[in-house]
This record gives structure tokens, sequence and C-alpha cells, in this order.
């Protein structure tokens, strides 16, 4: 899954909780349960070789391509 798709998914789940009409202790629960979810698969050992990208690739990328999530 997509980082910045995961992330926001779990920020509206969050801010769902904070604007919901529970109590302190459930919400508390609720909010640990759901920080705590792994919103990627981390595979242990996993050793891909990279491709090494050029300077020029790596400006171009964070100038004009790079998704900004907040």
């Amino acid at each position: 899954m997509n980082h910045a798709v995961s992330f926001n998914a779990i920020k509206n789940k969050a801010f769902d909780l904070l604007y919901s009409d529970i109590d302190d202790d459930d919400l508390f629960e609720k909010l640990t349960a759901l920080f705590l979810t792994n919103p990627t698969i981390i595979r242990a050992e996993r050793k891909v070789p990279r491709k090494k990208h050029s300077p020029r690739n790596q400006l171009n990328h964070a100038i004009r391509r790079k998704k900004i999530s907040f």
C-alpha cells in the first residue's frame, strides 16, 4: 500500500474518533490501537538491490514529482 494513502487513512480515522462522542478511556484505547497498526508490510531481511539515481534525477523527483502529504 502507498505510504501517503495509508497515512491519510489513519489520520482521517483518528479525526473521526476525536470528533465522536465516546468516553475518554475508550477513545484512548481506540487511538492507541489505531496508531499501533502497521500501515505498510515490512519484510524481514529483504535485500533487494536498488537502482542508483543520478543527483540530477533525485533533484527532479524532489522538485517536480514527489507527492507531499500532510
